[in-house]
């Protein structure tokens, strides 16, 4: 792993921070292309391209150990099969990690599955983590955070409402990071931003959206945003950004990253962190 100053996490997380900051990468699962997603060395390689912060899938297991996967099964990403909540630990951690994205012809690593805890420690003073699909177990990853002094390096995010979101957030000594969500089956936040934004204060909003239209428009929304939070946009996939996707970008960046940018969008989750740092760089 590259050396990092003693000061890098202190600048990015000031930037993360300012509504109005720089543009902050997002890698998807970690480098996933050049290693198996939701590992560490997956979250080293991360780290090592300089992005600013890293996806996660946080599940638990049948002994209550909190562990990194994507799926609710473990069939594409291991030697092995079975959900992970009917599994143990010991079991999981005799497991091999597929390559890349796993997958039936996929090539067994060595890897293993890692826990939470190991990775917080990995990550500490090195990036932020984007606390995916543990909502429903956010006080057991909040007690990990706490345990391991990364409780801002951790960004929570959920599409719940806000009596929800709120009774987890002012439950803490030390707040959680915090972003929401706005898709199709919540797009009714958008009739009242104000009230999402004094209530819950969130350090960013994502915006799901399948067009730049409906069931919402894009451009109006990130208006009521911008410069009060910062905008979050992923790009792995055609549909969870209009099209202006990794893979239009990769042919166009101007009208897939760029198209983001030139809207006020400043923080972006790709699946190509290699690439989008360096269109950022020029």
């Amino acid at each position: 792993m590259n050396t990092i100053h003693p000061n890098h996490f202190d600048r990015m997380y000031s930037e993360f921070n300012n509504p109005n900051g720089r543009v902050m990468v997002i890698a998807h699962r970690g480098d996933w292309l050049n290693a198996p997603e939701n590992t560490v060395p997956a979250i080293i390689n991360a780290i090592d391209l300089g992005v600013d912060m890293i996806e996660i899938d946080v599940r638990r297991t049948r002994d209550g150990k909190l562990i990194l996967m994507h799926d609710e099964t473990v069939d594409r990403m291991t030697s092995g099969s079975g959900a992970v909540a009917e599994l143990s630990y010991d079991e999981l951690l005799s497991l091999q990690v597929k390559q890349s994205e796993g997958g039936e012809s996929a090539e067994l690593t060595g890897v293993h599955i890692p826990t939470l805890e190991e990775v917080m420690k990995l990550v500490k003073g090195k990036a932020l983590i984007n606390l995916d699909k543990c909502w429903d177990i956010r006080e057991e990853v909040y007690q990990v955070l706490l345990d391991t002094g990364t409780v801002n390096h951790g960004l929570f995010k959920s599409d719940a409402e806000l009596d929800e979101v709120a009774a987890f957030l002012e439950s803490k000594a030390i707040r959680p990071e915090y972003m929401q969500i706005i898709q199709a089956s919540n797009a009714y936040l958008l009739h009242d931003p104000d009230a999402l934004l004094t209530r819950i204060k969130p350090k960013a909003v994502e915006f799901v959206f399948e067009d730049e239209t409906s069931p919402f428009s894009i451009e109006e929304s990130f208006h009521m945003f911008s410069g009060k939070c910062r905008l979050w946009i992923n790009t792995m996939w055609d549909s969870l950004c209009a099209g202006h996707s990794d893979e239009q970008s990769l042919e166009n960046a101007a009208d897939g990253w760029g198209w983001g940018i030139a809207r006020g969008v400043n923080m972006i989750q790709t699946d190509y962190s290699r690439q989008l740092l360096n269109y950022l760089q020029k």
